[in-house]
This record gives C-alpha cells, sequence and structure tokens, in this order.
C-alpha cells in the first residue's frame, strides 16, 4: 500500500478543538519505516518538512516546502553517492534563508556517516552536501539534531560508536568545514544514551 507524509497546520478556536488550516500529503512509498522526521516554520508561514521515502530498492531523504496555506512550492529527493540507504532526522532554518537538514547516508564498506545537507530555502535547491565520520569510517554515525548561530555556524548533536553508542558534537562552519569534534562515552551504556539525550535537548533548546 502507497504511503504519504502528512503535514497539517493546525488552529485552535477552543480549548478542546484542533482545527487544521490546510492539510498536505507527499508520498513516500510502500516501506513502513518511512515517514516524517523534522519540520520547522518560518515568520512568513512556510512549513518545512524532511523524511525518508522510498522510490526505488533504498532509502532516500524527501525535504519539501509548503506556503501558509498548504500550496507545495517545492520537493527535493536526496540518494547519496552510494545510491544506498540515507536517512533524515532533523532539519532547522539558518540565517541567509538557508535550510539545513540532518541525518546519516552510507560511507565507505556500507558504514553510516553523518550526513548535512543545505537548501536554499525559496526555490529548495541543494547548495551543499557534506558527509563526515569522526572515526575514519570505522564505526556507524549519524546526526540526530541540529541547530545554527548568528553567524551560520553548523552544530550536529549525533552518536557514533565505540564500546556502545556514545554521544557525537560536530561544530562545521557556513560553507560546511568541520571545525571541531567532540565524543563522550559514559561510564556505563545506559548513561550514555541518557547523555545522548540530553544534548539533543539542549541542541533544540538553543534553537
Amino acid at each position: 500500500m502507497k504511503q504519504h507524509l502528512l503535514i497539517a497546520a493546525l488552529c485552535a478556536p477552543a480549548p478542546a478543538q484542533l482545527v487544521p488550516d490546510w492539510i498536505a500529503r507527499l508520498p513516500v512509498g510502500t516501506a513502513l519505516g518511512n515517514g516524517i522526521s523534522g519540520s520547522a516554520v518560518d515568520a512568513a508561514g512556510v512549513t518545512y518538512v524532511t523524511g525518508d521515502h522510498r522510490p526505488g530498492s533504498s532509502t532516500d531523504i524527501i525535504t519539501a516546502a509548503h506556503d501558509a496555506d498548504g500550496v507545495l512550492l517545492w520537493t527535493q529527493s536526496f540518494d547519496g553517492p552510494l545510491s544506498s540507504f540515507d536517512q533524515a532526522a532533523d532539519l532547522t532554518l539558518g540565517p541567509g534563508g538557508v535550510l539545513y537538514v540532518t541525518g546519516s547516508t552510507a560511507g565507505p564498506g556500507s558504514v553510516a556517516q553523518v550526513l548535512l545537507l543545505a537548501y536554499e530555502r525559496s526555490t529548495g535547491a541543494l547548495l551543499n552536501s557534506v558527509q563526515f565520520s569522526s572515526s575514519g569510517g570505522f564505526f556507524s554515525e549519524a546526526g540526530r539534531v541540529l541547530v545554527t548561530d548568528a553567524a551560520g555556524n553548523v552544530y550536529i548533536g549525533g552518536s557514533t560508536g565505540g564500546d556502545g553508542s556514545d554521544v557525537l558534537v560536530v561544530k562545521l562552519d557556513p560553507a560546511g568545514n568541520v571545525l571541531w569534534t567532540q565524543t563522550w562515552d559514559g561510564p556505563a551504556l545506559g548513561r550514555s544514551r541518557r547523555t545522548r539525550s540530553r544534548v539533543s535537548r539542549s541542541i533544540r533548546a538553543a534553537r
């Protein structure tokens, strides 16, 4: 059965009732795991969404923009250089009219690497794509959340491997160059997972 991303803009005329201003759908294929993973709305009421879809044999990233009335402005699909698995996790609005998406894509040996995509918000044109591995491609890594500062630097919070799933934070400049990385391996696997969750919440709160 064909599936769609469901996007709705809501208003609340009464405390117990939410009424959609509009509803839009994007085709994402038949895989149950496909769907929306991040969204944002700008000052003009344009809604941006990103998620996963499967147009062929592998999962790709779909990103789209709808205007304040729910009309589709543009949609883009990203298939990484290996035409393997690509997954979106989050998006954010950066300065200068740029939309950033983070997630993961397959690197050498099909090991996942952190992915950063930069789109022109008005047209959907892909401005830049960056793949990064703090382990030289040894461990599977992924971006989970991201935020930008006023200068256009991008901060990605995610995960990397080791003796378990560890915390990874990456800072990139506006051109996509990696400025620094930090990893943290807690005293126990559960502690590291809780810390990664706190890093994610902190990065989201910085927006």
